[in-house]
């Protein structure tokens, strides 16, 4: 006892910097993403002015600010007037004209909290897993998510989708302490963190109706085992009590922020229009969120139901849509999540009874946000990434935890039980050595792996613009002067020192003078994005180069051609 009261911390430990070691090192590598510029001066205005453009779909305001926070202290951050409506627009005026010489310092600060909140994901999913199966299950789960290639690759970046799965967790756990063991210090934790969650990411509001679920299923079926008899009328309701409190609590916490922001005149005319005139009950709730201090959050979500009526266009498998496929997550998930992942969850679910004592309440907080996630996704109209689903992995994370407390005989003999799971383990391990430092670009072996990504999957599953520093490296190392570039994302390439021919892509801003002369010869970097034409009207722009086979590829992203 005395023993694994030092070395389990010590493992924890271990595991946890090793997040940090892998995320650091490899964020040095890669340029910036396609939307990171737009967040980073979105959050940068709070702190420059706390006035921000104007509240869009994709940037609930917390994230954005506490990633941004480290250029308080960085000087001559220059702020421009906001001359479009697009956040594209913004971010790229804003790093790559006013601020240039600064573009890299600024990246790297940013990326450095994202970084740090991975590691606080990681310690919740580590203490809920160690509180819920004990030491074995609590290191279990830490290790999945330590060297999990989608966690690490979404850990580097300044996007909210990591962000909204910690926040999402963490309010997760402190619920599930409040309706296990209710207090009024674990009422507030819950409430606060609730209301942390809502203001990552907008889809965390799943956990509203999972919250409400599991509180009229405890009020009717009181759960613990000293419970088993109905409780009196009396206290049938406290459960439900419990939940207003805690709304009531991340409602606070909601509109406490959104008091410090102020929207620009501009952004919010521009918002108004975009949204168009309101609806009586629309009005309704406009005056309820002015009074409130909510505006900025009811205007965001306003606008995200707008932005998904839109669609977007996709790619699956050869196959273009731009309302998506009912099944795009399925498949996302299915070849982009680790085998040996797969293969213990189908073990946790299959063998549900034989690990241990079941708990409904903590197991229903873990799978009821899963299973909504996918059911939405079914009827989502923006697939372009895995990202989207993310919050699925550290729940799941948890989950896993319990393969830990197998009881021998039921799932296997303690024997091979023994050396499945470590067997497993060291599959997982080399899969996440084998994919550094490139962890967006990660496939598993049902399809060939990395190298065969580009045929199922690209966007944000692939290619998110990253990779420009490496094709520079690329270019060096073989003295390579100047080359022809279709790039897909939001990077300079001329910052990164690349000297380049425009190509056609849906990155690069098209020259003046530019005139299609495709096919094109000569040495060629093409994105997997732009190679298969996904944001094109014409998709068969790059089919003349699926002949000819790429001589090299940087980052399984961008793909070098020589055409005599």
């Amino acid at each position: 006892m005395e023993r694994s009261r030092i070395l389990v911390p010590l493992l924890a430990a271990i595991l946890l910097c090793s997040i940090a070691c892998q995320c650091v090192t490899s964020l040095l590598r890669e340029s910036n993403i396609f939307d990171e510029i737009a967040v980073i001066e979105f959050g940068s205005s709070f702190w420059h002015d706390r006035q921000v453009p104007f509240p869009p779909h994709h940037y609930p305001l917390l994230l954005p600010v506490l990633y941004t926070f480290p250029m308080k202290f960085l000087s001559g951050v220059r702020y421009p007037p906001y001359p479009s409506d697009r956040v594209d627009d913004l971010g790229h005026t804003f790093m790559w004209k006013v601020n240039r010489g600064k573009a890299g310092i600024i990246l790297t600060i940013c990326r450095l909290p994202v970084v740090l909140v991975s590691v606080l994901l990681g310690f919740f999913v580590f203490r809920f897993a160690r509180e819920s199966y004990g030491n074995a299950g609590g290191l279990l789960s830490l290790f999945l998510y330590s060297l999990s290639p989608s966690i690490i690759a979404h850990s580097r970046y300044v996007h909210l989708d990591l962000g909204g799965a910690c926040f999402g967790l963490i309010s997760v756990y402190y619920f599930w302490r409040c309706m296990e063991s209710p207090s009024g210090r674990s009422a507030i934790l819950a409430g606060v963190t609730l209301g942390l969650a809502l203001l990552s990411k907008h889809s965390n509001l799943i956990l509203l109706p999972t919250y409400i679920g599991v509180s009229v299923v405890k009020m009717i079926f009181p759960l613990r085992a000293k419970e088993m008899t109905r409780p009196p009328l009396r206290n049938t309701s406290i459960p439900l009590i419990r939940l207003l409190v805690i709304c009531i609590l991340a409602v606070s916490v909601i509109s406490l922020f959104c008091s410090f922001i102020k929207n620009s005149n501009e952004g919010s005319a521009k918002l108004l229009e975009r949204l168009g005139p309101p609806s009586r009950a629309v009005r309704v709730v406009n005056a309820v969120a002015d009074v409130l201090f909510l505006r900025p959050y009811w205007d965001g979500l306003r606008e995200l139901q707008r932005h998904a009526r839109g669609g977007h266009s996709a790619f699956l498998m050869g196959k273009y849509s731009f309302r998506g496929w009912w099944y795009y997550y399925f498949i996302c998930f299915l070849i982009k999540t680790p085998v040996p992942f797969l293969v213990l969850l189908a073990t946790a679910v299959c063998g549900y009874r034989g690990f241990g004592r079941a708990d409904p309440l903590r197991d229903a907080l873990l799978i009821v946000p899963v299973a909504i996630i996918f059911i939405l996704s079914t009827r989502s109209g923006q697939d372009i990434g895995e990202r989207h689903i993310l919050f699925v992995y550290p729940l799941l994370f948890v989950f896993l935890g319990r393969v830990a407390n197998a009881v021998p005989g039921r799932v296997f003999s303690r024997k091979i039980f023994r050396y499945a799971v470590p067997a497993l383990c060291l599959w997982y391990l080399t899969e996440a050595i084998m994919i550094y430092p490139h962890y967006l670009a990660y496939f598993n072996e049902f399809i060939g792996g990395p190298k065969n990504g580009y045929k199922y999957l690209v966007d944000s599953n692939l290619d998110w613009g990253q990779d420009l520093k490496g094709l520079k490296r690329y270019m060096d190392a073989h003295g390579t002067k100047k080359i022809k570039l279709a790039y897909f994302g939001t990077a300079d390439p001329s910052y990164y020192g690349i000297d380049y021919e425009y190509l056609p892509c849906s990155g690069l801003p098209r020259p003046s003078d530019f005139r299609w002369n495709l096919p094109a010869k000569g040495l060629m970097a093409i994105s997997a994005t732009d190679l298969q034409s996904v944001y094109f009207v014409n998709k068969n722009v790059y089919a003349w180069l699926r002949k000819y086979k790429p001589i090299d590829t940087i980052g399984y992203s961008i793909f070098i051609y020589t055409i005599q």
